[in-house]
């Protein structure tokens, strides 16, 4: 397949999410694709075949030309799967001969090659049987169709065989590691959150700003809890592209389907928040922050050591709107005594600053219905997990 057929042929993609937020996903995918921050040729692409959701995810038909710029670029994703062939498979032998016929030469430049398998409703249920079967035909194949060209990049491969109602499913992990390893933070706190799990709930305040007609141009993000600085961060990072770390695809795929380079010009006007604030009070987790943050521009951010019930807000906002976001508490690993009045108080808090125009709370979803103060109004509650704790985001006006 030649280089320039490689790289417009249509590739069938499943982007995964964290459950409950594939709406905010493909809100993303479609905003950075009319930008022009996903590729030459996605958006013809989607208007001929619109993306979907689907559970823990989106199905993507994209150029190859895009695969660089897709993980560069996306921020709430955690993993992007290449979805090449479909097959029945009842038994072992057909798996086998299935497997053995696909063209693997036309996708992968390496044979260093691992599995990962899921068997569910089908007549074939030994996981390992499966990949031992896939490994033996694997073989014969590359026996018989050794590479062209020895891979001097080291790369590995991680075949997805998923077999649901004998229907087997083959992909690629195009990711490697998941894609909220950014390598951008150093350091962490005793609880951190997720990059692209802040990432997501930074757009959906993002999008209930836009709506509420909030002046973004002249309003901060304040995170009076700020921890290791995930949501300043991920704020100020949201429209540029992640070069801190490498995606497996490079280093198995052959060359056509990636080698074109994502665009380095980043549109002046797409940024979630200008500017960020940030509040922290254990001093360890300072150090932290600081360290952290010097990866994003001086100008665009300002924070304070101390304690957020006991700091002058305005003095720092001068007086700007704010926008509030906050990963609060949880009484897991930071020890927290009465949940309930500290979340409630929190809320005071924040109601008694009119500077403070929205408010997203991030907190244990048990505790959702902690008083709110009088006259507040919840915009949105948002639903899903993190570190396997069921929690809510209340967004309130």
């Amino acid at each position: 397949m030649s280089q320039h057929s490689s790289a417009t042929v249509p590739l069938r993609l499943f982007i995964t999410v964290p459950p409950g937020l594939e709406d905010l996903a493909l809100s993303e995918i479609q905003e950075k694709a009319q930008l022009g921050l996903l590729g030459e040729g996605l958006s013809d692409c989607m208007e001929a075949n619109p993306a979907e959701k689907a559970k823990g995810g989106i199905l993507l038909l994209a150029p190859g030309s895009c695969l660089t710029p897709l993980h560069h670029y996306l921020k709430i994703p955690t993993k992007i799967t290449l979805k090449l062939w479909s097959f029945k498979a009842r038994d072992f032998p057909k798996l086998y001969s299935k497997l053995l016929a696909l063209p693997w030469r036309d996708y992968l430049a390496s044979t260093d090659i691992s599995f990962k398998v899921s068997c569910k409703k089908s007549r074939i249920i030994h996981s390992e049987r499966v990949e031992k079967t896939a490994k033996r035909a694997l073989e014969k194949y590359f026996q018989a169709y050794p590479l062209k060209k020895k891979n001097t990049l080291g790369g590995a491969v991680q075949i997805h065989l998923d077999i649901y109602q004998d229907v087997c499913q083959v992909g690629l992990n195009l990711s490697g590691e998941l894609l909220y390893k950014r390598n951008l933070r150093t350091d962490t706190g005793k609880a951190p959150l997720r990059e692209n799990l802040a990432a997501a709930l930074l757009y959906l305040l993002h999008t209930h700003a836009k709506k509420r007609e909030i002046e973004l141009a002249n309003t901060i993000l304040l995170d009076p809890m700020c921890g290791s600085g995930v949501f300043p961060m991920e704020a100020l990072e949201f429209f540029r592209p992640c070069t801190s770390r490498d995606f497996a695809f490079t280093k198995f795929l052959k060359e056509s389907w990636w080698k074109i380079a994502p665009s380095e010009e980043m549109p002046s006007d797409a940024t979630l928040f200008k500017y960020c604030l940030g509040i922290e009070s254990d001093p360890m987790v300072f150090k932290q922050l600081e360290s952290n943050l010097q990866v994003c521009s001086n100008d665009a951010y300002k924070i304070k050591h101390g304690d957020f019930f006991q700091t002058d807000i305005s003095d720092l906002s001068k007086n700007k709107s704010l926008v509030t976001i906050c990963n609060l508490p949880y009484g897991k690993r930071i020890p927290l005594k009465n949940a309930v009045g500290f979340y409630s108080n929190f809320f005071q808090h924040c109601s008694s600053n009119k500077d403070i125009k929205l408010l997203g709370a991030l907190f244990p979803k048990e505790y959702e219905h902690a008083p709110l103060p009088k006259g507040t109004t919840v915009l949105e509650r948002r639903y899903f997990k993190n570190g396997g704790i069921d929690c809510v985001l209340l967004i309130l006006y």
